[in-house]
Protein backbone atom coordinates (compact mmCIF):
# COMPACT_ATOMS: atom_id res chain seq x y z
CA UNK A 1 0.00 0.00 0.00
CA UNK A 2 1.51 2.81 -1.06
CA UNK A 3 0.40 6.63 0.79
CA UNK A 4 0.81 8.72 -2.54
CA UNK A 5 -2.17 9.96 -3.96
CA UNK A 6 -2.79 9.68 -7.87
CA UNK A 7 -2.57 12.52 -10.34
CA UNK A 8 -5.69 14.87 -10.63
CA UNK A 9 -7.09 14.35 -14.54
CA UNK A 10 -7.92 17.40 -15.94
CA UNK A 11 -11.88 17.42 -15.26
CA UNK A 12 -10.80 16.70 -11.76
CA UNK A 13 -8.79 19.58 -11.58
CA UNK A 14 -11.13 21.98 -12.98
CA UNK A 15 -14.06 20.63 -10.68
CA UNK A 16 -12.25 21.10 -7.52
CA UNK A 17 -10.89 24.83 -9.17
CA UNK A 18 -14.74 25.51 -9.35
CA UNK A 19 -15.95 24.19 -6.49
CA UNK A 20 -13.17 26.06 -4.42
CA UNK A 21 -13.93 29.73 -6.51
CA UNK A 22 -17.65 29.29 -5.81
CA UNK A 23 -17.14 28.45 -2.31
CA UNK A 24 -14.74 31.64 -1.52
CA UNK A 25 -17.55 33.32 -3.76
CA UNK A 26 -20.12 32.25 -1.19
CA UNK A 27 -18.35 33.45 1.74
CA UNK A 28 -17.11 36.97 0.58
CA UNK A 29 -20.84 37.39 -0.03
CA UNK A 30 -22.22 36.41 3.07
CA UNK A 31 -19.39 37.94 4.94
CA UNK A 32 -20.89 41.39 2.79
CA UNK A 33 -24.32 40.84 3.62
CA UNK A 34 -23.74 39.98 6.97
CA UNK A 35 -21.96 43.37 7.55
CA UNK A 36 -24.58 45.43 5.79
CA UNK A 37 -27.06 43.82 7.79
CA UNK A 38 -25.45 43.89 10.70
CA UNK A 39 -25.75 47.95 10.36
CA UNK A 40 -29.04 48.04 9.87
CA UNK A 41 -30.79 45.85 12.56
CA UNK A 42 -30.44 49.06 15.28
CA UNK A 43 -30.44 52.50 15.07
CA UNK A 44 -26.71 52.95 16.67
CA UNK A 45 -24.07 51.59 13.96
CA UNK A 46 -22.10 51.24 17.37
CA UNK A 47 -19.61 54.10 16.14
CA UNK A 48 -18.56 57.02 19.13
CA UNK A 49 -17.66 59.59 16.51
CA UNK A 50 -21.15 61.47 15.83
CA UNK A 51 -22.31 61.37 12.24
CA UNK A 52 -21.04 63.88 11.06
CA UNK A 53 -17.48 63.10 11.64
CA UNK A 54 -18.21 59.61 10.14
CA UNK A 55 -16.79 58.84 6.83
CA UNK A 56 -19.73 56.61 6.04
CA UNK A 57 -22.47 59.69 6.47
CA UNK A 58 -23.03 59.89 2.82
CA UNK A 59 -23.79 55.89 1.95
CA UNK A 60 -25.60 55.19 5.76
CA UNK A 61 -29.23 54.12 5.73
CA UNK A 62 -29.65 54.47 9.94
CA UNK A 63 -32.39 57.02 10.52
CA UNK A 64 -29.74 58.97 12.33
CA UNK A 65 -27.69 59.62 9.64
CA UNK A 66 -30.50 60.55 7.04
CA UNK A 67 -31.61 63.02 9.47
CA UNK A 68 -27.98 64.66 9.98
CA UNK A 69 -27.73 64.66 5.61
CA UNK A 70 -31.36 66.42 5.60
CA UNK A 71 -30.32 68.52 8.11
CA UNK A 72 -26.83 69.48 6.48
CA UNK A 73 -28.78 69.73 2.81
CA UNK A 74 -31.05 72.64 4.06
CA UNK A 75 -28.05 74.45 5.92
CA UNK A 76 -26.10 74.58 2.17
CA UNK A 77 -29.31 76.05 0.02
Amino acid sequence: MSNVSEPQNRRQWIASCTRYVLLGTLTAGTIVLAGRRGAALGDDCGKSLPCRGCALLSGCKLPRAMTVRQGTRGSKE
